[in-house]
């Protein structure tokens, strides 16, 4: 998962670059559920495959 992360904040780089902020918040929101879902599976062993489980882990 760590390249799609940072694919992610790549894109969001170069959507902000053009001016395009929506994008680029899409691409950032992406890389953080990314990374708190990585996270959950290695600490956990705990999938949080929708985005209601990614907002109720704790």
């Amino acid at each position: 998962m760590l390249k799609r992360q940072k694919s992610c904040w790549a894109e969001a780089g170069g959507e902000l670059r053009k001016r395009d902020v929506r994008q680029a918040t899409e691409k950032v929101w992406g890389a953080v559920a990314l990374t708190v879902k990585t996270y959950a599976l290695w600490r956990e062993r705990r999938s949080l495959p929708t985005h209601r489980d990614l907002w109720e882990y704790k």
